[in-house]
């Protein structure tokens, strides 16, 4: 057994031993729960045995939005109810769509729909504390390569920069642990279900080290399978429909979505031997309500400055801590707090636990990172900097259509993503008119804003921004470090109190993809449309691209000034 593999045993053990109900369940038919945002729903009673299992009753503890309730206080729902609205939405898709399927067996559609409820119900028991918090710390821990374990299921997610999948591989490798195989094995005893694909939807059919305990199920899916996981994990799956609509509900926002007309217009498209999950003509306008209500979202709420500054915060005490667990947790009751070597290791832990733990453990910086939450002195914005910002007051775009169409090419935001090819070095691949254009792009005001966002491109690059700012103001700074922190190295101390945060990658471009299924009036032939081919406009995502600077409030004032002229300096603004 591997290390990771051994890791994920220990933590899988520790939650069956210490949440929920894993034997000895009492017999009852059913179980009826109302909903706040989708009613009356209701489980078998193997689904049950789940909902009252240790890993959902994990769930009731970790917030669904993380620190967002600093900003909405309505804001406090949990995990274990987004689950179940997963669940729940995740049948009404599959028997709408199933309505048009007249060849499915019966007896193979109540299979397909208790694998979707299962689901839903398992897909987010790989979230840490926080939620999208322990995601981050992933990402940020997997820089210092501190654990190898860590490094490992970073570099299994995916994309090493984004932190967005790793829950979804940590679920996918406790769903395949032995013990919890084992629960599972004995809950759906005898009952009809297809327990192989249910990590599969949860991880999108993605497979994190395709070794895995020498599963190969990938082979066998047919376009029914394909299509079970496209409802959990696709373009417009049960997971974004339920927590748009419950976010939206639980922050106060009102949002245009019409979930119940979109459902009814979901149908199932073929491509490549695979099924996707598709609407009709009739349902476009209300996918395209639900993008709008996403595009709300996000620089309303997820991305939404406080948010981001109170997360930012308990990140830094969560890796400081890790970074230091040795000497943190030297005179630790280990039998009451297990101690958090590695990212992973915050499975072991809920929201309110963790906290506990910060303020427990020997390091003064997580300590003074929990008093700071309770006393809401968290970090405050300096300044934030949004790209459609720096181009509306430095940009003057060359506007000749002749030119722009002598390069083959749509629009002017076309010209400048070809002329950012300088960031991943492809110039070369270009024509010599095009690297000339490039040359002229060089001392361009364009160029200067990506050299901009250069400087923050890694831990490196960011750590010696912050040493440059600090040094305006050090002697000031360093004389009113609290007493507790005085101790902490100054390096550590440089990147505690300065917090950049650059916005996470754009969103993939749906309104591009052809998922809409119509008759063509003049041929009636049947053909797949995008968005964008049926004449909808893309909301407006410029709010994504942005950087925020932070400090501690007490130190906000006295780096402001500093930063605004590197900015000035940086972009040449006069």
């Amino acid at each position: 057994m591997s290390l990771f593999e051994t890791k994920i045993k220990n933590i899988t053990d520790y939650i069956f031993e210490n949440f929920g109900i894993f034997s000895n369940f009492p017999i009852k038919p059913k179980l009826l729960i109302h909903d706040n945002v989708f009613g009356t729903l209701e489980f078998k009673d193997f689904e049950r045995k789940i909902i009252n299992s240790p890993f959902l009753q994990r769930l009731t503890q970790i917030h669904q939005m993380g620190l967002a309730y600093y900003v909405y206080p309505g804001a406090v729902h949990n995990r274990f109810s987004h689950s179940l609205g997963v669940s729940h939405i995740a049948e009404r898709i599959y028997r709408q769509l199933m309505k048009r399927e007249s060849s499915r067996p019966k007896p193979q559609i109540e299979r397909d729909v208790r694998t979707l409820k299962l689901s839903g119900l398992l897909h987010d028991i790989g979230h840490g504390p926080f939620s999208h918090v322990s995601d981050v710390a992933f990402k940020t821990l997997s820089h210092f390569k501190k654990s190898e374990i860590d490094s490992q299921v970073c570099s299994s997610s995916g994309d090493p920069a984004s932190s967005k999948n790793i829950h979804e591989f940590v679920s996918f490798h406790v769903l395949n642990s032995k013990r919890f195989k084992e629960f599972i094995a004995e809950v759906y005893n005898k009952i009809d279900i297809d327990l192989d694909l249910v990590p599969l939807c949860i991880t999108g059919n993605r497979f994190p080290f395709s070794d895995v305990n020498g599963l190969d199920t990938q082979s066998s899916l047919d376009k029914y399978d394909t299509l079970l996981i496209k409802i959990i994990n696709g373009f417009s799956d049960a997971d974004k429909i339920d927590y748009i609509l419950r976010d939206s509900n639980y922050t106060g926002l009102p949002l245009p979505a019409d979930i119940d007309r979109l459902i009814s217009f979901f149908e199932t498209i073929e491509v490549n031997d695979t099924y996707e999950l598709g609407v009709s003509e009739k349902g476009a306008r209300a996918f395209h309500l639900l993008l709008q209500s996403k595009a709300k979202m996000f620089p309303s709420v997820y991305q939404h400055h406080t948010t981001l500054a109170c997360e930012s915060l308990l990140e830094f005490g969560i890796t400081n801590s890790i970074l230091n667990w040795d000497e943190a947790t030297k005179n630790l009751n280990k039998d009451v707090w297990p101690p958090i070597k590695c990212a992973l290791d915050l499975m072991y832990y809920t929201d309110s636990s963790l906290l506990d733990y910060l303020r427990t453990i020997n390091n003064p910086i997580s300590n003074n990172v929990v008093r700071r939450l309770y006393q809401r002195k968290h970090y405050r914005t300096i300044l934030q900097l949004f790209v459609w910002e720096l181009k509306k007051k430095l940009i003057k775009l060359r506007r000749g259509k002749q030119f722009l169409e002598s390069l083959q090419i749509e629009n002017e935001e076309a010209y400048i993503d070809l002329l950012n090819l300088k960031n991943n070095g492809k110039i070369a691949n270009y024509n010599i008119g095009l690297e000339l254009e490039y040359k002229k792009y060089e001392s361009t005001k364009q160029a200067k804003i990506d050299n901009f966002f250069d400087d923050f491109k890694d831990y490196p690059s960011i750590h010696e921004f912050k040493k440059k700012l600090i040094a305006k103001e050090k002697k000031y700074i360093f004389s009113k470090i609290p007493k507790e922190l005085k101790s902490v190295d100054e390096e550590v101390l440089i990147d505690y109190i300065i917090c950049v945060r650059i916005a996470d990658p754009q969103p993939d471009k749906p309104y591009l993809q052809k998922y809409i299924k119509r008759i063509n009036k003049f041929s009636n032939e049947e053909e797949l449309l995008s968005l964008k081919n049926m004449g909808f406009s893309e909301p407006k995502v410029l709010d994504y691209q942005h950087i925020t600077f932070y400090a501690l409030p007490e130190f906000r004032d006295k780096l402001r000034p500093h930063l605004i002229q590197y900015v000035y300096d940086k972009l040449d603004i006069n």
